[in-house]
């Protein structure tokens, strides 16, 4: 065990691989992509040697997972839910609402 796990569902869109001029490189298999959720779990230990080992550098990375992934640790997955949304933009926070209001948990939650 690692002492690392996350949530995530597998991608359903088509995911390309960009330039920096903006052309399409490649296009990644979909089959290779999962969407990294949220709660992210990490025993304390792994977290903070982490930390440690990346000092100056922790504004690159987006996530704790990718912190810890690049100091060599294994993170689990854990199977995730479409409903599980990350509320940042207005529209996110609109379709929140309507996701609460109409309901929709108890038809994937049964």
């Amino acid at each position: 065990r690692s002492g690392a796990a996350i949530i995530a569902i597998p991608a359903k869109d088509t995911v390309k691989k960009t330039s920096a001029d903006g052309f399409i490189e490649s296009t990644i298999p979909r089959e290779l992509i999962c969407l990294a959720q949220t709660p992210q779990a990490f025993r304390y230990d792994v977290l903070k040697k982490a930390y440690r080992r990346i000092k100056g550098r922790a504004s690159k990375f987006t996530d704790e997972s990718s912190l810890v992934e690049e100091v060599g640790v294994r993170v689990r997955l854990v199977k995730g839910s479409l409903l599980n949304i990350k509320i940042t933009t207005e529209e996110d926070l609109l379709l929140g609402e309507l996701i609460l209001k109409e309901g929709i948990f108890k038809y994937f939650h049964e």
